[in-house]
């Protein structure tokens, strides 16, 4: 069967009418009128520079999430636990930004690998545990998050905790450490260039690398793919790495672009002990 050309560009847009024509429905069935609430709702949106700025920097984390995610989904593999694996490379991050006196391209080199390493220490063990017990990484990836934020929560309420506040939130790390904003009147920083970045590598690697041919083969046809030789184990281990470790880096510009600092609420996920947040909607971007 021929693919259909452009069903790739087609099918979103599609989406996007259908899902505002069952709203209108929803809304009509309320008592109010659907395009005076659009038309009201969209002007929200653009009343303002800021406002249209925080549609970027609200993307900008699920846009690296989703990169990663991506990959893993590729390999059939399914990280759910991108929301913890984002709050402990944000931790990492914010330690360098509090405890290391450095230029600031020095701490956007070093914080970045922090988070991203950060993000591989929380998705290692589901990764290994599939390998080696055949374990449901749904249910490990998914149940490490609340780990994750209970104990960034009990590091917030003790010793990273800031003693000029009452609020759970570490000192502002280091105005070195802060990506410099791109637009005025805006949050948009430099951290829109590392999120592009981060969708080109992970297109490159699927589409133009070896390894891409192997993830998607893993994820495929795991008996076909180690019958034609593939290391499916290191395919897995691989993929996690990166898909986790680019989650970690989501975490780094949330700190280093919107807070500055680790606090409550770092991720709408927070406060559902991470099983919401940018973690979870990535999963749908």
């Amino acid at each position: 069967m021929k693919s259909i050309p452009y069903l790739s560009w087609i099918a979103p847009i599609i989406a996007i009418i259908v899902g505002f024509f069952i709203g209108a429905v929803v809304i009509a069935l309320s008592g109010l009128n659907p395009i005076d609430a659009y038309a009201r709702t969209f002007s929200q949106f653009f009343s303002s520079l800021f406002k249209i700025g925080e549609i970027v920097v609200f993307a900008i984390p699920l846009m690296i999430i989703g990169a990663g995610l991506v990959l893993s989904f590729e390999a059939n593999f399914w990280n759910i636990g991108a929301e913890g694996q984002l709050w402990v490379g944000g931790l990492l991050a914010t330690l360098i930004g509090l405890y290391i006196n450095t230029s600031a391209p020095i701490y956007f080199i070093t914080m970045v690998i922090a988070a991203f390493l950060g993000g591989v220490a929380w998705g290692l063990l589901p990764v290994i545990l599939k390998i080696k017990y055949g374990t449901n990484e749904i249910l490990t990836s998914m149940l490490l998050c609340p780990i994750a934020i209970l104990l960034i929560d009990a590091l917030l309420t003790g010793p990273l905790k800031d003693p000029v506040y009452l609020f759970n939130q570490t000192q502002l790390i280091a105005t070195e450490a802060w990506l410099p904003v791109l637009i005025p009147e805006t949050r948009i920083t430099l951290a829109l260039f590392l999120a592009l970045a981060c969708v080109i590598v992970v297109h490159l690697i699927l589409q133009r690398c070896s390894l891409g041919y192997q993830i998607r083969a893993v994820g495929h046809g795991l008996k076909a793919a180690k019958a034609s030789g593939i290391n499916v184990s290191k395919i897995l281990l691989l993929t996690m790495i990166i898909s986790s470790g680019l989650s970690g880096v989501a975490g780094y510009t949330l700190l280093t672009s919107i807070h500055h600092r680790l606090l409550r609420g770092f991720s709408p996920g927070g406060g559902f002990l991470g099983f919401w947040g940018y973690g979870y909607m990535a999963i749908a971007v």
